[in-house]
C-alpha cells in the first residue's frame, strides 16, 4: 500500500514537472520518449512527451510550452522617446514643484507655483516631476487636459503623464 502511494506522487510529481516544462530538456527523440520543438516562439520550448497510466499504456499527451527568461527578476522598460512638447501647469492651490528634463536633469522649473497661477514649460523629452501636493495641479500636454498621478513622482511626456517610482 504503502509503495503503491509513493508510486502516485512520484508519478504526480513527473506530470507537474511536465506541466510546468521542469522535463522538457529531458525529453528527446529517442524511443518514442518526445520530441522537442523549438520553433513554437523565440526563447520559447514546446515538448510533447507520452504520458502512461500505471499499465504502462499512453492514456494522454501532456503539451508543455515554456519561456526561458534570462533576466526574469530585472524588469526594463524602454525609454520614453524625446518628443518635444508644451506643459501648462495651474495649481489649484499653493505647490512646491520640480520639473526636471528626463533626459539630462537640466531644471525646467523648480519652485512654488500660486494658487490660481499657470506655469509653461516647453520640454525637448520627457520630464521628471516632484509634487508637494499631488492634488493641486492640473496638467495640459500640448492642449489637452491629462489626469496628474495621485503620486509625488512623476513621468510627464507627450503621451500624458504616469507614475515614476
Amino acid at each position: 500500500m504503502l509503495a503503491t502511494l509513493v508510486v502516485a506522487l512520484v508519478v504526480v510529481a513527473l506530470f507537474g514537472a511536465m506541466e510546468l516544462g521542469l522535463l522538457s530538456l529531458l525529453s528527446g527523440d529517442s524511443a518514442g520518449a518526445g520530441s522537442t520543438n523549438t520553433t513554437v516562439a523565440a526563447g520559447a520550448t514546446e515538448s510533447t512527451a507520452p504520458v502512461t497510466s500505471g499499465s504502462g499504456a499512453p492514456t494522454t499527451t501532456a503539451r508543455a510550452a515554456t519561456t526561458t527568461l534570462l533576466a526574469s527578476t530585472t524588469t526594463t522598460t524602454a525609454a520614453p522617446v524625446a518628443v518635444p512638447f508644451s506643459l501648462v501647469l495651474k495649481a489649484k492651490e499653493d505647490v512646491w514643484v520640480e520639473f526636471r528634463d528626463a533626459a539630462s536633469g537640466e531644471a525646467l522649473f523648480v519652485g512654488m507655483v500660486a494658487k490660481d497661477e499657470s506655469k509653461t514649460l516647453d520640454a525637448a523629452g520627457p520630464v521628471n516631476a516632484v509634487v508637494g501636493k499631488p492634488g493641486a495641479l492640473s496638467l495640459r500636454v500640448e492642449g489637452r487636459s491629462v489626469e496628474p498621478p495621485n503620486s509625488f513622482r512623476w513621468l510627464v511626456s507627450s503621451t500624458g503623464a504616469e507614475d515614476r517610482p
